[in-house]
């Protein structure tokens, strides 16, 4: 049973589905963007999240953070930007958010000149088991952060 096991995490882990980080080779300074724009937040669209959630655009920043602060402690190649021109930008598109937290993302590198030039597809964060929707959902945004900084410092690595 661990051997299927371990095969369904490996099944299911991220990978580059398109291009390359060729980009980043010599990079020390990168955007990080969080996109969700095409998110299905607990079966809803963001608009309709909100409603729902009155405290979502409040809240929103502080998330985000999570997931820039995760992917910072696991990568430590990049100074985080957000909007400076003339570097890659690499853009985390969140796709969905279950009730628990659990995060489901895919992630573009573009280049300076905003071209997507790699996607790496499979970014997962485990939500939270208690507490607010906003804390299940931090712990989700939290995990993603990490996991994909896990995953580019070890594909920099290679590149390096």
């Amino acid at each position: 049973m661990c051997v299927a096991a371990m095969a369904c995490v490996a099944a299911n882990a991220q990978k580059i589905t398109e291009g390359s980080l060729a980009v980043l080779k010599n990079q020390d300074r990168v955007n990080l963007v969080v996109d969700y724009s095409s998110a299905t937040i607990h079966g809803m669209n963001e608009a309709a999240f909100s409603e729902y959630e009155k405290d979502w655009y409040k809240d929103k920043p502080e998330i985000i953070s999570d997931v820039r602060q995760g992917f910072s402690e696991k990568c430590k190649n990049f100074v985080l930007a957000s909007d400076v021109k003339d570097i890659p930008t690499i853009r985390i598109v969140v796709l969905s958010i279950e009730r628990k937290g659990d995060t489901a993302c895919s992630a573009e590198i573009l280049d300076k000149n905003g071209n997507v030039v790699c996607k790496i597809s499979k970014i997962f964060g485990e939500g939270g088991t208690f507490g607010t929707k906003l804390n299940l959902i931090k712990d989700g945004a939290s995990e993603v952060g990490e996991n994909f900084g896990k995953f580019m410092s070890k594909q920099l690595k290679k590149l390096r």
